[in-house]
């Protein structure tokens, strides 16, 4: 049996009994709805969240601006589906004019992609923790100016963007 203390009982001030019976049945009826759809969830999530099967390659490469190094940056490998090719974006950060897919980023499936660039004349102010805090850093010389290339699996590619992309935003048309 259960027991209701006299608050929750709605009829009076002592204490109300609920058969066990009645709590057993219910709570059986709930899991045996639920409990199903939440185990089926669940296989579907760690299958969803498995590995795609692809191949992910590291690219490495020179990063450059008219043809001298980006100080810092980012470089995006975005697969290109107008020329059907389908897979994950990759990454990497550049440094020095030198980018890496195995150092802070994430490799590529090789295949035609538009690759995003976009380069700082030195390497911005960390941010602080406290988001009160306005942190002043230059504009970026260009950000995500766009190259299309076929990116091979696992080579060195290197790429310049011409001086015509400075003030390019692509966020801004």
């Amino acid at each position: 049996m259960f027991v209701l203390p006299p608050r929750l009982a709605s009829h009076s001030s002592e204490f109300s009994v609920i058969p066990f019976r009645r709590v057993d049945a219910l709570m059986r009826n709930l899991m045996g709805r639920f409990f199903p759809l939440a185990m089926v969830s669940l296989i579907v999530l760690t299958i969803g969240c498995g590995g795609s099967g692809l191949k992910l390659k590291e690219v490495s490469g020179k990063a450059t601006f008219a043809g001298k190094p980006i100080v810092y940056g980012l470089i995006e490998f975005i697969p290109n589906k107008a020329k059907n090719h389908s897979a994950p974006a990759g990454s990497a950060e550049i440094v020095g004019g030198q980018y890496d897919t195995r150092k802070m980023g994430r490799g590529v499936v090789a295949g035609p992609h538009l690759v995003r660039i976009t380069g700082y004349e030195e390497r911005p102010a960390p941010g602080s923790a406290d988001e009160t805090v306005i942190t002043a850093s230059k504009p970026p010389l260009f950000a995500g100016f766009t190259i299309e290339a076929e990116v091979p699996s696992g080579a060195q590619q290197d790429f310049d963007v011409p001086e015509s992309a400075l003030g390019f935003d692509l966020l801004k048309p």
